[in-house]
Parts: structure tokens; C-alpha cells; sequence
């Protein structure tokens, strides 16, 4: 089943779980995943709840969908332009609050970057500092 499986991430997931069905230490099934035993632990009990499938797909609150993305962006975008500049974290707290999702510190700085109606500084093209070549 896994030779056939096309995701990677759904791949390794099989493997690993059916080297601990087949008598497997954890610890050891993890190691040869490559992800650690409190992982393997995770997906285990995830399909042990709700089926292989549930074990092997990635948990949809890690991630936002498109619509949750393009309705943050709106948010971001109906900030003050003069007033001060929002931080990452008031959007981590308004993906959580409005869709229970919770994103990451390096995305929400990005979708405030993106988005965001701040002007954003020129970056000048650093300045290239060549040597006077060497005689004799």
C-alpha cells in the first residue's frame, strides 16, 4: 500500500505504522522515519480514533484554507495606512479567534508583509567594494 501511495508525507506515515504493527519498537519506527517517537505516538493515537485515513493526512488546524486566507488579508489590508504598524502576534490571535486555526509566527508576519498597507522601506542595492589588484 505504500509503494502505491503518491504523497510522500502519507508514504512515510504508512511505513512507519506498520513497522510498529508488525512488532517494531516506537522509538525505533520513529528513528527510521525520521520524525520523533512523540510523532508516531500522535499519528498512532489519531488512527486509532478516527481510521488510517485520519492517521495519515496532516490535521487540518495547522494550516488555514484559501477563503480563511483571502478574509485574514482583507482584515490586514482595512488597517489604518498612518497608524501604528501591526505585529504578528494581533493576527495569530485573529486567525484563532475567527477560524480556531492556529498559524505560525513566520506566517502571520507574512501575511502582514504581504498585505499590509504600511509603506514599505526601499531596500538600496548594497554597495560593491572591489580591491586595487596586487603588483608585484
Amino acid at each position: 500500500m505504500a509503494a502505491r501511495e503518491q504523497l510522500a508525507h502519507r508514504r512515510r506515515r504508512l511505513l512507519a505504522i506498520a513497522d510498529v504493527r508488525d512488532g517494531m519498537p516506537v522509538e525505533i519506527a520513529a528513528d527510521v522515519a525520521d520524525v520523533r517517537p512523540r510523532t508516531l505516538y500522535n499519528w498512532l493515537k489519531r488512527g486509532a480514533a478516527g481510521g488510517l485515513d485520519a492517521a495519515l493526512e496532516r490535521p487540518r488546524w495547522l494550516y488555514l484554507t484559501e477563503p480563511q486566507v483571502m478574509e485574514l488579508a482583507e482584515w490586514i489590508a482595512t488597517a489604518p495606512p498612518d497608524g501604528p504598524r501591526w505585529r504578528a502576534n494581533r493576527v495569530q490571535n485573529e486567525g484563532l479567534r475567527r477560524f480556531g486555526a492556529e498559524i505560525s509566527i513566520h506566517v502571520a508576519s507574512r501575511l502582514l508583509r504581504r498585505h499590509g498597507p504600511w509603506r514599505r522601506p526601499r531596500l538600496l542595492a548594497k554597495k560593491r567594494f572591489t580591491l586595487a589588484p596586487k603588483y608585484g
